[in-house]
């Protein structure tokens, strides 16, 4: 018998191909990663990325491929070049979820009595398909009967002058905070979607890995830095440019160098990486479900680590038993030791924010990103005590926002060991976690361990809220020069982001549900289906069934659960310009 031959031989070949497989599906699924955030990469290009990504990976810990699969969302989004968009609109228009809130919007009491129903179709048409541009959208109602159809046939006003003062009007007095709890509902459903086939819950971690970011938003304004010698002098050449409506319309810029903030000083072209004259949009993502959860808008320069706080403690307003367990974010986050503190002690979420080498380098192990180490290596990972979880803080009973009773939140701590087998193994090693939460963490910097490969899946899928920004610009709202919405207020934006987000939480349950192919069939029945869309859309969902099993039909049109709680949210309040005597007058340009 030879070598391979043997039991242990075939045993060792087994495994090798079991994990050549693995590494084909973390390819697979990696690439899809990359192509969803960029359309314009090409399949060979994200191949090769991924396959480089996952080796590097793979070499630094060996529970990567297997981590990475067990956390691999069930269902990705088909591209919208392959569906058709006013099936994909009649169908968000039929959710009972979408019927309240656009009834909502249409029969609010606020201001004179007016029709609203074409300023309602108009915002849902600018976020979801198209370019923001409210004279065409006018011309397309008027033009176009599929349009019409697949929002209710909206009365259109007698001019478009008449429709710009509705639309600024209703912007103006009505909340767009409305939309997150329409899309809080939504995403509840998701949540609790069902595999038609095993009966199982097709998003086991829904909510439990979440991610944040922002992206920045032009504003209709000239996009150079404001002239003045001096802060002071840029700052009122800013708001000269803005004006009354749209006061959170600010100037920003980034530096090249790793890590940094948003700064106002000499700005050298050779050290700018990004600049923007305008808004910028904070979202918390869900990285199983693929959906915004919460959001705010704020000004270009508005820091997003204080949004960040912000949304936390509004959505565990809304939602105090919400399932969070873990929270994704750049190395922006990092540098910010009141976001650890405000996270982890009262919400039990565990941050997951990339380590940043220029802090903490004073502290022990830090040049072993907080995990200690003995004369036998780097030490094992023996688990947590009072870490005050999320589980842990249900059970005891302490609401969000609270810190955990009698202080024992400062002792939560890591145990080490050695990772000898045989011989004088060293004593044991514990890493208390209010030393400092950025070093010493609950998912490692670096190891082997599956907890410090689930922070490096987790950093690797950080960019899963980008996809929701590539989706939000891809259909219009948000986009560069000439897709800006100039028509845009800050009440204008809040609205237009808002039902972006929202409408990509439908787009995504009409896919799993079935609701697109029923709303497709319709589409062709009412006759507004060319034959040549007709074949081109159905050979895309022919033998295609639906993964979840399929909405009830006449379902009835309820308030969201979190309607009648009175929370103030972000996105809801008004920004207060700062004075300008707060900004200095020390000539820094020539």
């Amino acid at each position: 018998m030879t070598k391979n031959n043997t039991p242990d031989g075939i045993v060792n070949r087994r495994q090798r191909l079991l994990a050549e497989r693995r590494r084909e599906k973390v390819v697979e699924a990696l690439a899809s990663h990359y192509m969803e955030l960029d359309p314009d990469l090409s399949l060979s290009k994200a191949t090769t990325r991924a396959e480089e990504f996952a080796k590097e990976e793979g070499e630094k810990n060996p529970h990567f491929d297997g981590v990475f699969l067990a956390t691999e969302p069930p269902f990705r989004l088909p591209a919208r070049s392959r569906t058709c968009p006013i099936a994909e609109m009649k169908g968000i228009d039929d959710l009972p979820e979408m019927r309240w809130l656009f009834g909502e919007m249409t029969a609010a009491k606020t201001g004179r009595p007016a029709n609203r129903e074409m300023v309602v179709a108009a915002f849902r048409k600018m976020s979801f398909f198209g370019r923001p541009d409210l004279l065409n959208t006018y011309r397309e109602f008027a033009s176009n009967p599929a349009l019409a159809w697949a929002h209710g046939d909206p009365e259109i006003p007698s001019s478009l002058s008449k429709l710009y003062d509705q639309l600024k009007s209703f912007s103006r007095r009505m909340p767009a905070g409305m939309v997150i709890h329409a899309n809080l509902a939504l995403v509840d459903r998701i949540a609790n979607l069902k595999d038609r086939r095993t009966g199982k819950l097709l998003f086991p971690n829904a909510f439990k890995y979440c991610t944040v970011d922002g992206t920045l938003i032009e504003a209709d304004v000239p996009q150079g830095a404001p002239r003045g010698r001096s802060q002071r002098e840029r700052k009122v050449m800013e708001r000269s440019i803005t004006g009354p409506e749209t006061r959170m319309v600010q100037f920003v810029w980034y530096s090249h160098t790793s890590g940094s903030v948003p700064e106002d000083g000499p700005v050298r072209p050779a050290e700018v990486s990004k600049k923007c004259f305008g808004w910028k949009l904070v979202v918390i993502c869900c990285l199983d479900t693929g959906t915004p959860i919460t959001w705010t808008l704020i000004p270009a320069s508005g820091d997003e680590r204080i949004a960040l706080r912000e949304l936390i403690r509004s959505l565990y307003l809304l939602r105090p038993d919400f399932p969070m367990e873990y929270i994704v974010g750049d190395g922006l986050y990092s540098m910010s030791k009141e976001i650890f503190d405000f996270i982890e002690p009262k919400y039990g979420i565990t941050t997951v924010f990339p380590r940043v080498k220029n802090q903490s380098t004073s502290k022990k192990w830090s040049k072993t990103d907080g995990v200690p180490w003995c004369k036998h290596g780097l030490m094992k990972n023996r688990g947590t005590q009072q870490a005050w979880r999320w589980r842990t803080r249900i059970k005891r009973g302490v609401r969000p926002g609270a810190l955990p009773p009698l202080r024992k939140w400062e002792q939560g701590h890591i145990r080490w060991t050695c990772k000898a087998k045989y011989g004088h193994k060293c004593p044991e090693v514990r890493t208390y976690f209010k030393w400092d939460r950025h070093l010493y963490t609950f998912l490692p910097h670096m190891g082997g361990s599956k907890k410090a490969a689930l922070r490096s899946v987790l950093q690797a899928r950080r960019n899963r809220s980008e996809s929701v920004f590539s989706q939000m610009k891809h259909s219009g709202a948000g986009a560069r020069w000439p897709n800006r919405a100039r028509w845009a207020t800050d009440d204008g934006m809040r609205w237009l982001t808002s039902m972006a987000m929202v409408q990509i939480t439908a787009r995504r349950l009409i896919h799993l549900d079935g609701s697109y192919k029923k709303a497709l069939d319709r589409t062709r029945d009412e006759g507004l289906l060319n034959p040549s869309d007709e074949r081109t859309f159905y050979a895309l969902v022919d033998g295609r069934e639906p993964l979840a099993s399929e909405p009830v039909e006449g379902a009835v049109i309820e308030p969201p659960e979190t309607w009648g709680i009175d929370a103030d949210l972000p996105i809801d309040r008004e920004y207060i310009l700062p004075s300008l005597e707060e900004f200095s007058t020390k000539i820094d340009r020539e």
